[in-house]
């Protein structure tokens, strides 16, 4: 390998074969020349790396880090090969030495939270669930506000979990006693929004206790939280048959109910969510069950005539006073409650880029007739509705023209935009 500033394109390794990359002779360098030769070493490391010759990044990453051995990303990149080779001890070692010379050297938080996740996965590898336990949570607590990194150690988490053997119960052999214990622990972990974790062990629970509706119950839970509507629906369903066979209580077989109509309503299907509902509150007469069954009836009354408006408006590419008129009747002239309702619809009628063109043109007919004939108030935010809808279904890198200019229309109409605080207006728009 050729020294620092010199051309360093290779030809890739066909074999992970440390012995065949070259390190930089040893000559007397400067603080600076070391760094940068380090910065160089890793950038070749990584593409070993993502080649997968972990045996030959490592070489490279033990060399930078003697360059530059305050650097915390050394020992975390040599973590994460020694994890792929499935070295986990010399994993944990190298976890250990990333966060103590990146709390040393004051490091990002999202660096060290990394290199918390990669210990864990290293302790779980060597059989000490607990501990990697402990890893999880630190990294989740460095790092809260990263999404993409929390769901990366709750998957994680929960993939551990699958495996863990670690619930402790004080008498092993009693599976009722033993899914009981886990059930408090999945809790815990659905308290505190893990919810892929709590998923595992309530799945462990219902394996151990399967005539106990409570795991499928939770379970439903979450996958409502996830976002797993179909899930949560099988899961109230079991848990309905579970509790129906067992001679459960009316409250939790009511909450099994509710939650289905929770996830039916949030998959566009009223009537489905309305039956739901409607036997949560037969079976326990609760406000919330209440109000989620009213709700959906407004929105039945509301959607069937909106839904057939817009519909009609995209065919035609334009929404007729009329129209407006009978819509904002339906909702009691109340236009943040129409813009809501009409928002929904959107989705049903706009679901792919099939769609986008034709939604795109009603928005901008909807623009242009704002100042003639339609309210002009009301027109401006279904007309934004209309490019928000549109956008959501075109992509970007495909069709770049067509997505530019529905950014310039979204700016457009909230600049022009009536309703709502001016300076916010504004502040949106650019």
């Amino acid at each position: 390998m050729a020294a620092a500033g010199q051309d360093t394109k290779r030809p890739p390794l066909a074999t992970d074969d440390p012995d065949a990359v070259e390190l930089p002779p040893e000559v007397p360098l400067d603080s600076d020349a070391r760094v940068a030769l380090a910065a160089d070493l890793k950038a070749q490391a990584a593409t070993h790396f993502k080649a997968r010759r972990f045996r030959c990044a490592l070489k490279l990453y033990r060399h930078g880090r003697g360059h530059d051995p305050s650097n915390m990303v050394f020992p975390l990149n040599m973590a994460a090969a020694h994890l792929e080779l499935g070295q986990h001890e010399l994993c944990c070692q190298c976890c250990t030495d990333a966060i103590s010379i990146g709390t040393a050297g004051n490091a990002e938080a999202a660096l060290i939270a990394k290199a918390h996740l990669r210990h864990g996965k290293a302790l779980a590898g060597l059989g000490r669930h607990e501990s990697a336990a402990l890893e999880f949570k630190t990294a989740v607590d460095l790092n809260p506000t990263d999404p993409k990194f929390v769901a990366a150690v709750d998957t994680t988490w929960a993939d551990v979990l699958k495996f863990s053997e670690s619930v402790p119960s004080d008498n092993p052999h009693n599976s009722v006693e033993r899914a009981s214990a886990i059930k408090g622990i999945a809790t815990e972990h659905y308290k505190a929004k893990r919810y892929r974790c709590a998923l595992v062990l309530y799945g462990h629970g219902q394996t151990l206790d399967p005539t106990n509706m409570v795991f499928p119950l939770n379970m439903a839970a979450a996958h409502l939280e996830l976002g797993q509507h179909k899930q949560c629906i099988q899961c109230c369903e079991m848990a309905i048959e579970v509790g129906t066979a067992a001679n459960a209580g009316p409250q939790l077989l009511a909450k099994a109910h509710h939650r289905m109509g929770k996830a039916l309503e949030a998959m566009h299907k009223p009537t489905l969510a309305e039956s739901a509902y409607a036997s949560a509150v037969q079976l326990h007469e609760c406000p919330l069950y209440q109000d989620g069954l009213n709700r959906v009836q407004r929105g039945a009354v509301v959607q069937g005539p909106i839904h057939t408006a817009i519909a009609n408006a995209i065919a035609a590419g334009q929404l007729t006073q009329t129209a407006l008129n009978t819509m904002l009747v339906s909702v009691g002239g109340d236009v943040d409650r129409l813009a809501g309702v009409w928002r929904q619809s959107l989705r049903v009628h706009c679901p792919s880029i099939q769609q986008m063109q034709s939604v795109h043109s009603l928005g901008r007919a909807l623009e242009a007739s704002a100042g003639v004939s339609l309210g002009g108030a009301v027109a401006l935010d279904l007309a934004l509705e209309c490019y928000v809808a549109a956008i959501n279904v075109t992509p970007k890198k495909a069709i770049p023209t067509g997505w530019a200019m529905l950014q310039c229309d979204i700016g457009d109409a909230r600049q022009t935009r009536i309703r709502g605080s001016q300076s916010e207006n504004l502040e949106r728009a650019i």
